[in-house]
């Protein structure tokens, strides 16, 4: 079977995620060895090639990707975590630490902030009480 790309179900689905400098190097030294093992074996690498790519340019399998992520899960102490599982421990990460939904929202590609919100509200305690703290500081600002 091969790979089928297609449009995004939604306006938001098509975004530009950023992410720290670790992750980019990281990335950019992937795509480096990708290039140089292309270069060995004759292949050129072209700028639509995904970076988790075989060197020819051929898109790493999805049960492939799925055992690598496990294998790096299990190094850094997240066994059982899965790849999916990770998307959702990023939003409660930025939820928890507290980043704004609406932030959150977009790196997902929420259509709506409330899919967010339904998703993720109980995952951070203490909301309803930080917003409380939050009104009062206002009010006792305002004095």
């Amino acid at each position: 079977m091969g790979y089928v790309y297609s449009e995004p179900k939604n306006n938001s689905s098509r975004r530009q995620v950023p992410f720290g400098e670790s992750t980019e190097l990281t990335l950019r030294q992937e795509r480096e060895r990708q290039i140089l093992c292309a270069q060995e074996m004759g292949w050129d690498v072209m700028g639509t090639d995904p970076v988790l790519a075989f060197p020819d340019g051929t898109p790493l399998k999805l049960d492939g990707l799925t055992h690598a992520w496990k294998r790096i899960a299990k190094k850094a102490g997240i066994e059982g975590v899965t790849l999916h599982g990770a998307r959702h421990s990023h939003a409660t990460l930025l939820l928890k630490a507290g980043t704004h939904p609406k932030v959150v929202q977009e790196r997902l590609g929420h259509a709506s902030i409330m899919t967010t919100m339904d998703l993720y509200s109980h995952t951070v305690p203490g909301m309803q009480e930080q917003a409380v703290a939050d009104l009062e500081r206002a009010i006792e600002k305002a004095r």
